[in-house]
Protein backbone atom coordinates (compact mmCIF):
# COMPACT_ATOMS: atom_id res chain seq x y z
CA UNK A 1 0.00 0.00 0.00
CA UNK A 2 1.59 3.65 -0.75
CA UNK A 3 0.91 6.87 -0.42
CA UNK A 4 0.64 9.60 -2.41
CA UNK A 5 1.76 13.25 -1.17
CA UNK A 6 1.25 16.76 -3.23
CA UNK A 7 3.09 19.11 -2.65
CA UNK A 8 2.22 22.84 -3.26
CA UNK A 9 4.31 25.88 -3.46
CA UNK A 10 2.72 28.91 -3.24
CA UNK A 11 4.14 32.47 -4.20
CA UNK A 12 2.29 35.51 -3.16
CA UNK A 13 2.65 38.68 -4.35
CA UNK A 14 0.63 41.93 -3.52
CA UNK A 15 0.11 45.29 -6.20
CA UNK A 16 -1.80 47.82 -5.26
CA UNK A 17 -3.01 50.71 -7.48
CA UNK A 18 -4.84 53.75 -6.99
CA UNK A 19 -7.90 55.72 -7.97
CA UNK A 20 -8.73 59.42 -8.10
CA UNK A 21 -12.26 61.02 -8.43
CA UNK A 22 -11.99 64.35 -8.30
CA UNK A 23 -15.21 66.59 -7.26
CA UNK A 24 -14.72 70.34 -6.76
CA UNK A 25 -11.82 71.10 -4.74
CA UNK A 26 -11.53 67.28 -3.36
CA UNK A 27 -10.24 64.07 -4.61
CA UNK A 28 -11.50 61.31 -3.16
CA UNK A 29 -8.69 58.38 -3.22
CA UNK A 30 -9.28 54.81 -3.21
CA UNK A 31 -6.43 52.17 -2.80
CA UNK A 32 -6.85 48.67 -4.11
CA UNK A 33 -4.72 45.81 -3.75
CA UNK A 34 -4.49 42.43 -5.87
CA UNK A 35 -2.83 39.34 -3.87
CA UNK A 36 -1.69 37.02 -6.87
CA UNK A 37 -1.23 33.44 -5.50
CA UNK A 38 1.22 31.42 -7.79
CA UNK A 39 0.01 27.69 -7.18
CA UNK A 40 2.66 24.78 -8.68
CA UNK A 41 1.07 21.74 -9.67
CA UNK A 42 2.98 20.65 -12.45
CA UNK A 43 1.82 23.80 -13.95
CA UNK A 44 1.28 27.45 -12.57
CA UNK A 45 -2.33 28.44 -12.01
CA UNK A 46 -2.67 32.07 -11.08
CA UNK A 47 -5.68 33.25 -8.54
CA UNK A 48 -6.03 36.82 -7.92
CA UNK A 49 -7.80 38.63 -4.58
CA UNK A 50 -7.99 42.50 -5.63
CA UNK A 51 -10.18 44.32 -3.18
CA UNK A 52 -10.48 48.08 -1.66
CA UNK A 53 -8.12 48.11 1.31
CA UNK A 54 -8.40 52.02 1.71
CA UNK A 55 -10.22 55.25 0.65
CA UNK A 56 -10.48 58.77 2.14
CA UNK A 57 -10.74 62.46 0.98
CA UNK A 58 -8.19 64.93 0.58
CA UNK A 59 -7.50 68.51 -1.08
CA UNK A 60 -7.23 68.76 -4.72
CA UNK A 61 -4.15 71.00 -4.17
CA UNK A 62 -2.29 68.27 -2.19
CA UNK A 63 -2.88 65.69 -4.51
CA UNK A 64 -1.86 67.93 -7.03
CA UNK A 65 1.29 68.59 -5.40
CA UNK A 66 2.06 64.63 -5.56
CA UNK A 67 0.19 62.98 -8.28
CA UNK A 68 3.48 61.85 -9.24
CA UNK A 69 4.40 60.26 -6.36
CA UNK A 70 2.10 57.16 -5.93
CA UNK A 71 3.55 55.80 -2.86
CA UNK A 72 2.82 58.90 -1.09
CA UNK A 73 -1.37 58.39 -1.64
CA UNK A 74 -0.71 54.48 -0.01
CA UNK A 75 1.84 55.05 3.00
CA UNK A 76 1.97 58.98 3.84
CA UNK A 77 -0.89 60.83 3.69
CA UNK A 78 -1.96 61.46 7.45
CA UNK A 79 -4.70 61.73 9.29
CA UNK A 80 -4.60 65.60 9.80
CA UNK A 81 -4.97 65.68 6.03
CA UNK A 82 -8.05 63.72 5.30
CA UNK A 83 -11.54 64.92 5.20
CA UNK A 84 -14.78 63.67 6.89
CA UNK A 85 -18.29 64.96 5.98
CA UNK A 86 -20.18 65.96 8.84
CA UNK A 87 -24.42 65.66 9.48
CA UNK A 88 -26.37 69.19 9.91
CA UNK A 89 -27.07 68.48 13.22
CA UNK A 90 -23.82 67.77 14.17
CA UNK A 91 -22.53 70.84 12.44
CA UNK A 92 -25.10 73.25 14.20
CA UNK A 93 -24.44 71.75 17.59
CA UNK A 94 -20.70 72.48 16.61
CA UNK A 95 -21.51 76.06 15.74
CA UNK A 96 -23.11 76.77 18.83
CA UNK A 97 -20.02 74.99 21.09
CA UNK A 98 -22.18 72.14 21.82
CA UNK A 99 -20.68 69.34 19.64
CA UNK A 100 -19.58 66.82 22.24
CA UNK A 101 -23.51 66.51 23.18
CA UNK A 102 -23.78 64.65 20.12
CA UNK A 103 -23.24 60.98 19.70
CA UNK A 104 -20.65 59.63 17.47
CA UNK A 105 -22.77 57.80 15.18
CA UNK A 106 -24.78 61.06 14.70
CA UNK A 107 -21.97 62.90 13.72
CA UNK A 108 -21.12 61.79 10.02
CA UNK A 109 -22.41 61.29 6.80
CA UNK A 110 -21.40 59.02 4.07
CA UNK A 111 -18.54 61.16 2.75
CA UNK A 112 -18.18 59.75 -1.03
CA UNK A 113 -22.31 60.42 -1.65
CA UNK A 114 -21.36 64.01 0.06
CA UNK A 115 -18.87 64.85 -2.60
CA UNK A 116 -21.37 63.91 -5.38
CA UNK A 117 -24.01 65.48 -4.23
CA UNK A 118 -22.02 68.37 -3.68
CA UNK A 119 -22.06 69.36 -0.23
CA UNK A 120 -19.04 70.43 0.18
CA UNK A 121 -19.59 72.51 3.10
CA UNK A 122 -20.09 69.89 5.16
CA UNK A 123 -16.63 68.04 4.25
CA UNK A 124 -14.25 69.71 7.28
CA UNK A 125 -10.91 68.09 9.09
CA UNK A 126 -11.75 67.48 12.67
CA UNK A 127 -8.54 68.44 13.89
CA UNK A 128 -8.95 68.05 17.65
CA UNK A 129 -11.47 65.37 18.11
CA UNK A 130 -12.60 65.90 21.80
CA UNK A 131 -13.05 69.43 21.18
CA UNK A 132 -14.67 69.09 17.69
CA UNK A 133 -12.29 71.64 15.98
CA UNK A 134 -13.76 71.73 12.77
CA UNK A 135 -10.88 72.78 10.19
CA UNK A 136 -12.21 74.02 6.39
CA UNK A 137 -10.61 72.77 3.08
CA UNK A 138 -8.35 76.24 3.63
CA UNK A 139 -7.03 74.96 6.83
CA UNK A 140 -9.34 77.89 8.78
CA UNK A 141 -11.14 76.76 12.38
CA UNK A 142 -14.75 77.59 10.59
CA UNK A 143 -16.41 79.57 13.78
CA UNK A 144 -17.92 78.13 16.39
CA UNK A 145 -19.37 79.56 20.14
CA UNK A 146 -17.22 78.42 22.66
CA UNK A 147 -19.18 76.06 25.64
CA UNK A 148 -17.53 75.60 29.34
CA UNK A 149 -19.24 73.26 31.28
CA UNK A 150 -18.17 72.83 34.58
CA UNK A 151 -15.42 70.14 33.37
CA UNK A 152 -14.06 71.99 30.98
CA UNK A 153 -14.29 75.40 32.46
CA UNK A 154 -13.43 74.21 36.62
CA UNK A 155 -15.03 77.14 37.33
CA UNK A 156 -16.51 76.04 41.01
CA UNK A 157 -16.96 77.49 44.04
CA UNK A 158 -13.88 75.62 46.15
CA UNK A 159 -11.69 78.32 43.79
CA UNK A 160 -14.16 80.93 42.68
CA UNK A 161 -17.10 83.24 44.06
CA UNK A 162 -19.98 81.63 41.89
CA UNK A 163 -22.24 83.36 42.89
CA UNK A 164 -20.49 87.20 41.99
CA UNK A 165 -18.92 85.32 38.82
CA UNK A 166 -22.41 84.51 37.41
CA UNK A 167 -23.70 87.61 38.06
CA UNK A 168 -20.96 89.14 35.84
CA UNK A 169 -20.79 87.07 32.93
CA UNK A 170 -24.37 87.32 32.28
CA UNK A 171 -23.93 91.48 32.06
CA UNK A 172 -20.97 90.43 29.24
CA UNK A 173 -22.04 90.80 25.48
CA UNK A 174 -20.28 88.55 24.06
CA UNK A 175 -21.30 85.70 26.67
CA UNK A 176 -24.49 83.30 27.05
CA UNK A 177 -26.36 81.06 28.67
CA UNK A 178 -24.69 81.42 31.96
CA UNK A 179 -25.88 79.51 35.03
CA UNK A 180 -25.14 77.64 38.11
CA UNK A 181 -25.36 74.25 38.73
CA UNK A 182 -25.05 72.05 41.43
CA UNK A 183 -21.95 69.39 40.32
CA UNK A 184 -23.06 65.75 40.21
CA UNK A 185 -22.35 63.87 43.17
CA UNK A 186 -19.31 61.66 41.79
CA UNK A 187 -17.05 65.14 40.95
CA UNK A 188 -18.78 67.01 43.87
CA UNK A 189 -16.25 65.82 46.56
CA UNK A 190 -13.50 67.23 45.49
CA UNK A 191 -14.25 70.41 42.96
CA UNK A 192 -17.15 72.12 45.18
CA UNK A 193 -20.98 71.64 45.29
CA UNK A 194 -21.68 74.65 42.28
CA UNK A 195 -20.25 75.37 39.46
CA UNK A 196 -20.78 77.96 36.70
CA UNK A 197 -21.21 77.01 33.07
CA UNK A 198 -21.37 79.57 29.98
CA UNK A 199 -20.67 80.03 26.78
CA UNK A 200 -18.54 82.44 25.19
CA UNK A 201 -19.43 83.69 21.70
CA UNK A 202 -16.31 85.57 19.95
CA UNK A 203 -16.77 88.20 17.43
CA UNK A 204 -17.52 86.96 14.38
CA UNK A 205 -15.33 89.68 12.53
CA UNK A 206 -12.33 89.47 14.87
CA UNK A 207 -12.90 85.63 14.61
CA UNK A 208 -9.07 85.27 12.60
CA UNK A 209 -7.62 87.31 15.07
CA UNK A 210 -8.94 85.37 17.92
CA UNK A 211 -8.01 81.95 16.40
CA UNK A 212 -4.76 83.20 15.92
CA UNK A 213 -4.24 83.41 19.77
CA UNK A 214 -6.55 80.56 21.41
CA UNK A 215 -5.66 77.54 19.53
CA UNK A 216 -4.04 75.78 18.99
CA UNK A 217 -3.00 75.57 23.17
CA UNK A 218 -7.08 75.25 24.04
CA UNK A 219 -5.43 74.81 27.72
CA UNK A 220 -3.52 77.62 28.16
CA UNK A 221 -5.83 79.91 26.03
CA UNK A 222 -8.29 79.56 27.95
CA UNK A 223 -6.96 81.42 30.90
CA UNK A 224 -5.94 83.57 28.82
CA UNK A 225 -9.35 84.45 27.50
CA UNK A 226 -10.66 84.32 31.78
CA UNK A 227 -8.19 86.82 32.05
CA UNK A 228 -9.41 88.64 28.87
CA UNK A 229 -13.29 88.64 30.01
CA UNK A 230 -12.57 89.22 33.78
CA UNK A 231 -13.20 85.68 34.84
CA UNK A 232 -9.87 85.95 37.15
CA UNK A 233 -11.37 88.80 39.37
CA UNK A 234 -13.92 86.57 41.05
CA UNK A 235 -10.85 84.05 42.20
CA UNK A 236 -10.42 83.25 46.03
Amino acid sequence: MGTTMLTAKVQLTTEYSVEFEHYGSFTYVTIFTDINRDKSYGKNKWSSNKCIDDSYCISRRLYEANKHKPFFFIDRVSREDKFEAVSSVFFKAYQNGLGWKIEHPDRTIDLLKALKDGKFERIVKNRYDNNHTLIDQEDNVIYHRIHFSYVEGQLNESDYDVSRLAAFLKKKKNVCGVKTIDIPYYNSSFSGERAVEFTYVPSQKKWSEFVAWYYPDSIGSKFELYRKIGVCKYKR
